[in-house]
């Protein structure tokens, strides 16, 4: 999703120019990991509530120099706003399991699959041979 902050943040960084990160936590997550870690969960039957924030607790600004190292995009001009007087709540996933995948190895493929995507479109998503369509799974 082209609207997504990350995405903004992978182009920015590319391009070079000055990027704005805060010194909160960052909790957005990858879709495909927060997907596969749901459907894992509901084969395995599994009930009530997971973790699904980043097991690092990065701040933003962390985010994204280590976004920009996976890119190789050096030239960007991070700034960091200084932390508030008043410290935001401490991070959420810290004390327990996180059911998502390190958030070295989603930078790495979120920034493979985002360029792929950009550079060609709709080709860039491919339905695979052993997908499960919703039609053919309720035989409509």
């Amino acid at each position: 999703d082209r609207s997504a902050r990350a995405v903004r943040l992978l182009e920015s960084l590319e391009a070079g120019g000055p990027i704005h990160a805060s010194a909160h936590a960052w909790h957005e997550v990858y879709g495909p990991d927060l997907l596969d870690g749901v459907l894992d969960l509901l084969l395995d039957g599994a009930a009530g509530a997971y973790n699904f924030f980043p097991a690092e607790g990065w701040t933003e600004a962390q985010w994204i120099e280590r976004m920009a190292h996976v890119a190789e995009c050096g030239g960007a001009r991070l700034h960091t706003a200084p932390a508030p007087a008043e410290a935001p709540p401490a991070y959420p996933g810290g004390w327990t399991v996180s059911y998502l995948p390190r958030s070295d190895t989603t930078l790495e493929r979120f920034v493979r699959e985002a360029r792929l995507a950009r550079r060609e479109g709709e080709a860039a998503i491919e339905r695979k041979e052993d997908d499960v369509r919703l039609e053919d799974a309720t035989g409509s």
